[in-house]
């Protein structure tokens, strides 16, 4: 609902009547921007989300399948098992067209490239991870913390300085300007 509303530009900040509250003050998951042309270019079909999402599985399993046959067999194993069985993955079983799923593509190559010391990859798919949960951005700070330990100062510098602004955004900053967020509780 949240995506069709933003494809129709109904408001940045939508209200998803099954949950009753705004999506952005449930989540801060901003690639969901990205469904929605794609919800816009199909006419606003009911099943044009859920390929979106099936899309993304394809793509995260072809990247899978593609990048990780020059790798240790042991390497590819452990990349293809962290594509498939994670928690995102298992999650998105529950909750379809969800940013959950979408954001296993860059959890698969972010963990690629720190299995390969790439430190520029390191850097980008850290970046573009945080896009897609509000928790992702102090998962890049933790990240950052082995690094600067290691004493690796550009790379846990600059995944520092990446993540930092964006989880205050997330965290502090969004309730002054979305309003309370949605308190989970049992």
């Amino acid at each position: 609902e949240a995506i069709y509303d933003i494809a129709r530009g109904d408001g940045l900040n939508p209200y998803v009547s099954v949950r009753g509250h705004r999506i952005f003050n449930d989540h801060f998951d901003p690639i969901i921007f990205l469904a929605a042309p794609f919800a816009r270019l199909s006419g606003y079909h009911p099943l044009s989300i859920i390929l979106f999402d099936f899309a993304f599985f394809l793509a995260l399993m072809l990247a899978c399948e593609r990048l990780t046959r020059p790798l240790a067999p042991r390497v590819r194993a452990v990349l293809l098992a962290l594509a498939i069985f994670n928690k995102p993955i298992l999650l998105a079983l529950l909750f379809p067209i969800h940013p959950s799923l979408w954001a296993v593509i860059p959890m698969f190559f972010l963990s690629r490239a720190i299995l390969q010391e790439r430190e520029g990859a390191i850097a980008l798919w850290s970046l573009l991870l945080m896009p897609f949960k509000e928790i992702y951005p102090l998962a890049v700070i933790c990240l950052a913390l082995p690094y600067l330990l290691r004493r690796r100062w550009r790379l846990g510098a600059a995944l520092l300085f990446m993540a930092i602004p964006v989880f205050f955004v997330a965290i502090t900053f969004r309730q002054q300007i979305l309003g309370d967020t949605v308190a989970y509780t049992s």
